[in-house]
């Protein structure tokens, strides 16, 4: 279990292992880790307050206090690499036929990719796995999830996800993210027009953040417009019907409006997924972690 490394530097630690049976399973190894890391929590939080209202020379403590903290540090990082493995196993996994031989629906990609209903004050951080589609986004100040861009609007009209870098700062970007079932075929509408769509409702009516604040897009925001599916030869037909779009050899096919100042994105699935394993292919690699 590579998440458990980073406690096994000192003797002590090594010497504590006989404490497991002779045959531990996966749980019984967890389990006493997880005692470890507890302890160790303990600890530095035990030590901080010592370092904190001595008067006197705690250098022996400081050292003990950074030494514990930076193997914890060590495992968090390490089991939030893990997490995102099993991320991107259960993704590549609801792309493709489930036990009754179709297609998942798009909930469950939806939810993997950040709950639906959820925004970023009411999910985990471990829930929140927009970094598939972008790694910077994880970083927004706001996130929305199926909520209606105008708050007295009875119909249907809310994006998938909205993220918002910087709350209501105008000059930040504005992302407007829209996903579709895996294995769909057939589309209604143009997903050009359907998310210019969602940019002029969002840049005519008022939207606050998750905290009740008033959200200020003007006509210089810049949106960023995700389409995500598998891109069909439908899908694709009906992009280039009414928009001249520029074609990527990747993956994705790329356009912007400078007119409504909008750049749309239509990534498919493959590369949502290739794209974010590569980025994580290193961290992986270096845990043992197979890809």
């Amino acid at each position: 279990m590579p998440r458990y490394q980073s406690f096994l530097t000192e003797g002590i630690e090594k010497e504590k292992l006989n404490n497991l049976p002779n045959k531990p399973t996966s749980k019984d190894i967890a389990i006493y880790f997880e005692k470890i890391r507890f302890e160790k929590e303990v600890l530095i939080g035990d030590l901080t307050k010592e370092v904190l209202d001595s008067d006197k020379d705690v250098k022996e403590k400081e050292e003990v206090l950074f030494k514990n903290l930076q193997e914890v540090s060590k495992n968090q990082l390490v089991h939030y690499i893990c997490l995102r493995k099993v991320i991107l196993d259960l993704f590549k996994k609801y792309l493709e036929y489930n036990y009754q031989g179709e297609y998942e629906k798009e909930i469950k990609i939806h939810n993997l990719i950040f709950p639906m209903g959820g925004t970023s004050y009411d999910t985990q951080f471990e829930r929140n796995n927009i970094w598939l589609i972008d790694e910077n986004l994880i970083y927004s100040s706001d996130i929305i999830s199926d909520k209606s861009i105008k708050a007295e609007d009875k119909k249907r009209t809310e994006p998938d996800i909205m993220v918002f870098r910087e709350g209501s700062d105008i000059n930040y970007p504005v992302y407007i993210i829209e996903l579709k079932r895996p294995g769909r075929k057939n589309y209604d509408k143009n997903p050009i027009e359907q998310l210019a769509g969602y940019v002029d409702r969002l840049r005519n009516n008022k939207k606050i953040t998750s905290a009740g604040r008033p959200i200020n897009i003007t006509h210089n925001t810049p949106i960023f417009c995700y389409f995500i599916g598998d891109l069909t030869d439908d899908v694709l037909k009906k992009m280039k019907i009414s928009n001249p779009i520029e074609l990527e050899k990747y993956g994705y096919y790329y356009l912007y409006n400078s007119i409504d100042n909008y750049y749309f994105y239509a990534l498919s699935f493959d590369y949502i997924y290739k794209t974010a394993t590569q980025r994580n292919k290193y961290f992986f690699k270096k845990l043992g972690i197979d890809i």
